[in-house]
């Protein structure tokens, strides 16, 4: 029976200056994950979107997505973070497409793909109304109007894609989700998709997408880094991805070099300090602190 693995990472941010660390601690999980592909088997490294935390990546950013990736198979599928919402706007893959080396093996998506170099990939990029919609349909809607009309557009033509597939396909790439019945909601202009057309779409075994911040909801992947402070005591992850005998298996698996966040409520009651110390290893504490009258 033939095998083949590909490891998902998502949201790596890689240029992001957050919560005071340097681009080396910010960076560690990517080195990670190449070191948990070569341990696992891997063929393949997907990133499902915002591997950059900018479309204007700076050459230190530049740097360690080489370092990191060099002489692995790399998939890189364009977030919210690294393509504007304009029809000319340049995404982030523009300046790695200018820079790779052609011993490289290196693929950058910025539209909807089919993919088989690892199993049956669908990559999806984050979705724009400009991607699906003439100049002058968007001229002659309002925001609401194009939102749905894209989305709609969005559906059909993953459709028409999973349609002619002829095995189980795993979706993966960027896009803001709703889950549960009813028509998802409007967020500025965010093409907001429903976990449940996703995975309901023909030959869909797996649905694991890039922007969902929440391990509770399905279709998560995981950051290699907390974003913000309403993410304190998450586990952040990747997934490893097989394709074997005609299904497709994943499993979760924890980053060791995530940055772990700690917020401490600190009370004085003029005795001394009331507080709850961080189980193990904090890397970055936040304290609110009471001081009786």
């Amino acid at each position: 029976m033939t095998e083949t693995r590909l490891l998902l990472i998502s949201d790596v941010h890689l240029g992001r200056n957050a919560f005071g660390v340097d681009g080396e601690k910010w960076s560690a999980p990517l080195w990670e994950a190449v070191a948990i592909a070569k341990s696992e088997g891997a063929e393949c490294i997907v990133s499902a979107g915002d591997l950059f935390n900018s479309r204007n990546p700076s050459q230190d950013d530049f740097d360690q997505f080489t370092g990191a990736m060099a002489g692995n198979l790399f998939i890189d599928v364009e977030g919210n973070h690294t393509r504007g919402q304009r029809r000319d706007d340049l995404p982030a893959a523009n300046v790695l497409r200018e820079h790779a080396q052609a011993k490289e093996r290196w693929a950058f998506v910025t539209g909807l793909a089919p993919f088989r170099p690892a199993g049956d990939l669908l990559l999806l990029p984050w979705p724009r109304p400009v991607d699906y919609l003439s100049d002058a349909e968007i001229a002659e809607r309002g925001i609401a109007d194009q939102i749905a009309l894209t989305r709609e557009r969005v559906m059909l033509t993953l459709r028409a894609v999973c349609e002619a597939a002829s095995g189980p396909l795993l979706l993966t790439g960027h896009a803001m989700m709703s889950y549960g019945a009813g028509e998802p909601p409007m967020l500025g202009k965010d093409v907001v998709l429903r976990y449940e057309d996703l995975r309901a779409l023909p030959n869909v075994a797996e649905v694991l997408m890039g922007h969902v911040h929440d391990p509770a909801q399905p279709g998560y992947i995981g950051s290699t880094q907390p974003t913000d402070w309403g993410e304190v005591g998450q586990v952040k992850s990747c997934v490893l991805v097989t394709f074997a005998g005609g299904k497709i298996t994943t499993k979760r698996i924890p980053y060791q070099s995530s940055l772990k966040l700690w917020m401490i409520e600190a009370r004085y009651e003029g005795k001394g300090w009331d507080y709850i110390a961080p189980p193990g290893r904090a890397d970055v504490l936040r304290a609110r602190v009471t001081v009786a009258e």
